[in-house]
């Protein structure tokens, strides 16, 4: 949920910013999530899933009635993105045996993230970028995977055709999809270079 907090800090201090890059961005929670679930349940039943196919029937599409029936289609995602499934896999197998790690640490970052999704699902549903107008200070650019399925990048996309900023680009990294900046990371790392780089250089120092 970063690309909300993101783009309200970029909206209302831009003074602090060279550009935005926002990245699996959020524009309209509930529209994202209609996106969402219809590309993932086609995906699984493509994918001959029906284990998968059964919890997204029985969820069924948003709104949602608790947190824990999105959880389900978050989960459903990794089945639907083969690519993201893999990664996803490996960040856990990464904390869980991770020396840097206790047994305590595991569990109370499990408990975090079950008390946040408790105290903040509301707001993350009810989120809207359209709110915070259509002009921008700083440049924004948001870099996606085309194939992202957990934030479809086409409603990033229309989002970036409405806006005004000093530069603004929509950039679609073929072939990726959710956590790009893993899966693609030099595909990304080039786009940060080439478009980004090049206006913290020119700033003025601060």
């Amino acid at each position: 949920m970063g690309s909300m907090i993101g783009i309200l800090m970029a909206a209302r201090r831009p003074d602090l910013f060279h550009a935005y890059v926002g990245t699996e961005q959020i524009i309209n929670m509930a529209r994202n999530e209609e996106v969402s679930y219809q590309t993932i349940l086609e995906r699984t039943r493509a994918a001959g899933s029906a284990r998968s196919v059964r919890t997204l029937e029985r969820v069924g599409a948003p709104p949602y009635k608790k947190p824990m029936d999105w959880g389900a289609k978050q989960r459903a995602a990794e089945v639907a993105d083969p690519a993201y499934g893999r990664t996803a896999g490996r960040i856990r197998r990464m904390v869980l045996f991770s020396p840097s790690y206790s047994l305590k640490d595991i569990v109370d970052f499990i408990a975090g993230s079950m008390f946040c999704i408790s105290k903040l699902y509301s707001q993350w549903m009810g989120f809207d970028a359209h709110r915070l107008g259509t002009s921008f200070q700083t440049p924004i650019f948001i870099i996606e995977g085309e194939n992202d399925v957990m934030t479809p990048s086409e409603l990033a996309g229309e989002w970036v055709s409405t806006i005004n900023a000093p530069q603004k680009a929509f950039v679609p990294i073929n072939g990726a999809s959710h956590l790009a900046f893993v899966i693609a990371a030099d595909a990304y790392l080039a786009e940060l270079v080439g478009r980004v780089r090049p206006l913290a250089l020119a700033a003025p120092s601060r």
